[in-house]
């Protein structure tokens, strides 16, 4: 799909399996990719997926979590998700590198404690950090949280709630409202996804 400029917005790949039933069209077609800049590409490669003549079904593969396609249709419940697997996985080796190198959906604070098993990264950090960039040095200040390194993985795209971390005991609040601050923080829309193999 391209904008009205002709810059090219998004793409689909997809291969079709024909097939006829009693001599009607029962063909499939496989959505191998389906990337899109703009929501406009997403409405528009979506719908001409679902236009592609003598096609039944369609499937698609490696789709992200937040997935918003059923709320295009007029029957969203037509969709059935077949399978739903964990897909990105982050090990921080310099977490101060790591927390500095991103953006944060909320100009905000926190004093991380890193637990690190292996010894690799563990100590306590102070982040602080918003939607221009962030800095983060280690420092002797009371943490606000304690976090071992794979939670902080888990949570270092944003598409991991530190809420149903905390819940699970897997995060420690030292301080009252500072999961609520990161979660907000690290919150990011829309959720991470890896459409490729790599």
């Amino acid at each position: 799909d391209r904008s009205p400029t002709g810059i090219p917005e998004g793409y689909v790949r997809y291969q079709a399996k024909q097939d006829w039933d009693q001599m009607r069209p029962n063909s499939q077609l496989s959505i191998d990719e389906l990337v899109a800049s703009t929501p406009e590409a997403y409405h528009a490669l979506w719908q001409f997926c679902c236009e592609v003549d003598l096609v039944r079904s369609l499937e698609a593969w490696q789709r992200g979590v937040d997935e918003h396609l059923p709320w295009l249709l007029e029957d969203g419940r037509a969709i059935r998700q077949a399978g739903r697997f964990d897909f990105i996985w982050a090990r921080l080796l310099d977490v101060a590198q790591a927390l500095a190198g991103r953006r944060y959906a909320t100009t905000d604070g926190l004093v991380v404690d890193v637990v690190d098993p292996g010894g690799l990264t563990g100590g306590r950090y102070l982040l602080e950090g918003g939607r221009d960039g962030a800095t983060c040095t280690t420092t002797t200040a009371t943490a606000d949280l304690t976090v071992p390194v794979d939670v902080l993985g888990a949570v270092y795209l944003g598409g991991m709630s530190w809420h149903a971390l905390h819940r699970a005991g897997r995060v420690d609040e030292q301080r009252n409202g500072a999961v609520t601050r990161a979660e907000a923080m690290f919150r990011s829309a829309p959720a991470p996804w890896c459409s490729t193999w790599f």
